[in-house]
């Protein structure tokens, strides 16, 4: 019995070692491939015992994190987002109003431009993080390593294969910056929606106003009552909109709590980085285009929060006013005088409008999560 286990045991050669040495590697370096945030990873996991390449893997990994988790929220809520686009393109149908079409194209058009922005600001940032490994080969500097794009482990020979492994590190830094401004940009589409929506409602009330002021009988029918009806298809038009925000914040409400815990460990984390690495102009310069990076990120949600709030509000403000929209789109009042028509309204137009002023009194909010409220004043206290 013996000698037949010797017989069925298989001797290690060194031959034998070195191939399951390689194959082992080239497992490493296919799970890379498939799962470049893994890249970082197994860089930090090499140097665990380094504080500050464990600082320095950590920025890339949580960016490469941000990408994917929007990647995802994207996926999990695709009947939610679709609903959405569903819900723009039938109101843009639904419209009979040229003036009420032309106020949702102009917010449209807003929300396209400040997506142009916002995107073509984070590539400048993101190509100004990747043309910093290239400093010494512009510079024809020979006598200093060549660096990477970030702390990475490929388990092969760094030094021979250093530009594969550097178009490799451009390509998932583009896709992952792509994939985080491609889901912001939908957002934006979304927000700017809304506003445009709330717009067209507040619109409505000042048609309504002007029916009472012109109306000279105080209790006409209800088949005469025109103020009244109005103000009816204005307690739709809410009811439409408050339900196309409660949907947004379905969709981006987790989102946003996530993104926002990332987003304030990812600038702490930049921040030690950056102290730590003040004596090195290159590493510094990135890790400051990151800092901006993440903070710009951050007010960017913040801003199209804080227009969804002052657009609710101003149904609110509408209903005691008569607004005039003034040349500059962030005054909400402009040009106003005090609205004393509503005396002359019929009693069941004054039940509307008491229930109008009581639906738009809380304006409506994104949370991160129900936690926190997003606007400036919550981006004021993060920054």
């Amino acid at each position: 019995m013996r000698n037949a286990i010797l017989i069925c045991v298989r001797p290690v050669t060194s031959a034998m070692k070195e191939r399951e040495s390689t194959e082992h590697c080239q497992r490493k370096v296919h799970v890379n491939r498939s799962h470049p945030e893994g890249v970082p990873l197994c860089g930090m996991f090499s140097y665990i015992h380094d504080m500050d390449i464990v600082i320095e893997c950590l920025v890339p990994l949580m960016v490469d994190v941000s990408g994917m988790t929007k990647i995802m929220n994207s996926v999990l809520y695709m009947n939610e987002i679709r609903a959405l686009l569903d819900r723009i393109r039938d109101d843009f149908y639904s419209l009979r109003n040229s003036n009420d079409i032309k106020m949702l194209e102009k917010y449209a058009n807003s929300g396209k431009k400040s997506s142009t922005i916002y995107v073509c600001v984070m590539y400048i940032l993101t190509v100004a993080f990747l043309l910093m490994p290239l400093q010494p080969l512009i510079l024809q500097v020979t006598n200093v390593t060549r660096p990477m794009l970030h702390r990475v482990e490929y388990y092969v020979d760094m030094e021979k294969y250093y530009f594969h492994i550097l178009i490799h590190g451009y390509f998932t830094a583009i896709i992952c910056v792509t994939s985080i401004v491609a889901t912001d940009a939908i957002f934006v589409i979304f927000m700017r929606h809304a506003c445009g929506l709330f717009i067209i409602t507040g619109s409505r009330i000042e048609q309504a106003v002007q029916e009472i002021y012109l109306t000279s009988d105080v209790n006409p029918p209800i088949i005469k009552d025109t103020a009244y009806r109005n103000m009816i298809q204005c307690v739709h038009d809410h009811r439409a909109a408050i339900r196309f925000v409660n949907l947004i914040e379905i969709v981006y409400s987790k989102h946003f709590l996530f993104h926002a815990g990332l987003n304030m460990i990812a600038m702490s984390v930049t921040g030690v980085g950056a102290v730590t690495k003040s004596n090195d102009l290159s590493e510094l310069l990135r890790l400051i285009a990151v800092s901006c990076a993440l903070l710009f990120h951050l007010c960017f949600e913040c801003i199209n929060a804080q227009r969804l709030i002052d657009y609710s509000g101003y149904l609110h403000t509408n209903l005691y006013v008569f607004h005039v929209l003034a040349k500059c789109e962030q005054a909400l009042i402009c040009n106003c005088r005090i609205n004393l028509n509503w005396y002359n309204a019929s009693p069941r137009t004054k039940k509307l409008v008491l229930f109008m002023m009581m639906k738009t009194q809380p304006p409506c909010v994104l949370t991160a999560g129900g936690m926190f409220v997003l606007c400036m004043e919550t981006f004021a206290t993060v920054r």
